[in-house]
């Protein structure tokens, strides 16, 4: 049998109000966006309670600019961190001599064991069994 991707709403719901407030835009705004007819529909998506429809998903993540995998694997903020400390060890390691080849790597290998922890964690708990680190 086959592993069916599981989706977390709650998750899908917290990023789609953390990315609509991020761009500044009301409930109203994004209604009048997507066309469609009343505000609950975004209400509901953003409590979680349901998913916007495949085509309507689009739109959103059009209008938010945001990619997929953003959108319904990881919490918005963690990818702002992920990428701030991604930026942080580029630009200690560029200054030659402020950030060792020794920091660099135990800093990119917890980044790495933490990706790979938040994308090998399935939304039912079960983990992925890494024999080695």
């Amino acid at each position: 049998m086959r592993y069916r991707p599981e989706y977390d709403k709650k998750l899908i719901g917290r990023n789609l109000r953390r990315c609509r407030q991020a761009k500044n835009l009301s409930v109203e705004q994004v209604r009048e966006y997507l066309c469609i007819g009343s505000i609950q529909a975004i209400y509901k998506w953003e409590e979680g309670k349901s998913y916007p429809q495949t085509d309507t998903m689009f739109a959103l993540m059009e209008l938010y600019e945001i990619g997929l995998q953003e959108l319904i694997y990881k919490e918005t903020e963690e990818v702002s961190k992920e990428a701030e400390t991604l930026y942080e060890i580029d630009t200690r390691f560029a200054k030659n001599g402020t950030c060792t080849e020794q920091e660099k790597e135990g800093k990119m290998r917890r980044l790495l064991w933490y990706n790979i922890d938040r994308y090998y964690t399935r939304p039912n708990g079960h983990k992925l069994t890494i024999i080695a680190k």
